[in-house]
């Protein structure tokens, strides 16, 4: 054997081989864990969303909504709400045609407003992780054109998220 490890395996008589490759391995898997739990922590940061119902016959939330705390459907904490703006959704409305006309003339749609359904966009302020680019509430991201229920006292409207951004 070498001048290093005796004939039972101990490196300098002293502490055996396998005890150090089983010592190194435990440091490398608590680096590891170190490194992917503790090592780029987010932040908590004040963040602004704006989710939009689209065509809703009676508007669920109005300006006496502003202070509700939201959550997701998970029950994690959105935030408050910040404002509410309620509009007269837009329509499509194609033209009677009696088939004589052109066929340019035929493909022509009329934007008019309706009186029946309104769109609604709620601002909701709150704090989620920010890291990089991602904003994540209750292990959600959030992105611009995800769906989202938002739920609060007495209502849970589908939403899709127009927006969503770090406060400054």
């Amino acid at each position: 054997m070498s001048p290093f490890i005796d004939d039972r395996g101990r490196l300098f008589g002293r502490v055996s081989v396998v005890d150090i490759i089983v010592l190194l391995l435990i440091l490398a898997v608590g680096a590891f864990a170190w490194g992917r739990f503790a090592g780029d922590e987010a932040k908590m940061k004040d963040y602004r969303m704006e989710a939009f119902i689209s065509q809703t016959r009676v508007p669920l939330l109005d300006e006496s909504n502003i202070g509700d705390t939201v959550r997701d459907e998970g029950g994690a904490v959105l935030g408050r709400i910040e404002s509410v703006v309620v509009e007269e959704s837009g329509v499509d409305v194609l033209p009677e045609l009696s088939g004589s006309e052109p066929a340019d003339q035929r493909v022509h749609v009329w934007k008019g407003s309706s009186t029946v359904f309104k769109d609604v966009t709620i601002i909701i302020k709150g704090q989620a992780e920010a890291s990089g680019t991602d904003i994540v509430v209750g292990g959600t991201p959030m992105r611009a054109g995800n769906p989202l229920v938002v739920v609060g006292p007495g209502y849970s409207p589908k939403t899709v998220i127009k927006s969503v951004r770090v406060a400054k």
